[in-house]
């Protein structure tokens, strides 16, 4: 699913344009740790890994393995998610992984 914080907002995303299976993704986030502000990762089925962060933060100077789509940052909900992933939607189509703290 989804990954969602406790008040059941999405987060704000970074898309990533060559990342599209699980282990990359979960790679790409074991990277990123160390950046302030990162907050987990998800996948849709093979299509896409988005870098999900706290309102605010900006990856697009980082180098990572692939490249960042140059949309920039996606924030989805009107008021995006903030603070731990603490649960995420039942969307078999996506995977969530989050940042243990």
């Amino acid at each position: 699913g989804r990954c969602l914080d406790t008040k059941s907002k999405r987060y704000t995303s970074f898309q990533t344009e060559d990342v599209r299976t699980s282990a990359a993704c979960k790679g790409l986030l074991q990277e990123l740790v160390w950046a302030k502000g990162v907050l987990g990762a998800e996948l849709m089925n093979t299509k896409t890994c988005q870098v999900l962060v706290e309102a605010g933060t900006d990856l697009a100077n980082i180098s990572i393995n692939g490249r960042w789509k140059s949309s920039g940052p996606i924030t989805e909900d009107a008021e995006p998610g903030s603070g731990l992933i603490t649960k995420s939607t039942e969307d078999p189509a996506w995977s969530c992984w989050a940042v243990i703290q």
